[in-house]
């Protein structure tokens, strides 16, 4: 019986070293777009800090958004297997009624439950909407 089960134990062993590696699996990615709707009577200006690296000033598409207009501010992509909701894309987060100064200060932080998800017909991309009013 130890005969067998030596031979059992190697035939396993033996088939297991003569696999193939397995196939590397490809890592998921997607991507976010950032839109503002400004629903207030004034221009806005929109200052925004990346989460990575931290502290530096993120590269939006534009600062200032206009009375009425919905505009895309930024786009994430994502690979690391994490979420694309604005909190994984700032670190920090400011939106100044007309002119920058801290009086005219009107949203600031990175909170997603202010962002509304909108669904995207594209697999693996979201679109998050942050509306001032």
């Amino acid at each position: 019986m130890k005969n067998i089960l030596t031979l059992f134990i190697l035939s396993v062993l033996l088939s297991l070293n003569c696999m193939p590696p397995a196939e590397p699996v490809p890592e998921a990615f997607g991507y976010g777009d950032y839109y503002i709707i400004n629903n207030t009577a004034d221009k806005l200006i929109v200052r925004a800090y990346d989460l990575h690296p931290s502290d530096k000033e993120a590269d939006l598409f534009t600062n200032e958004i206009n009375s009425g207009g919905k505009v895309q501010i930024y786009s994430f992509y994502e690979g690391s297997g994490g979420h694309l909701m604005p909190s994984n894309a700032f670190s920090s987060f400011y939106v100044y009624s007309d002119v920058e100064i801290p009086a005219n200060l009107i949203y600031s932080g990175v909170n997603n439950d202010d962002w509304i998800f909108e669904n995207s017909p594209v697999k693996y991309h979201a679109v998050y909407n942050l509306t001032i009013e």
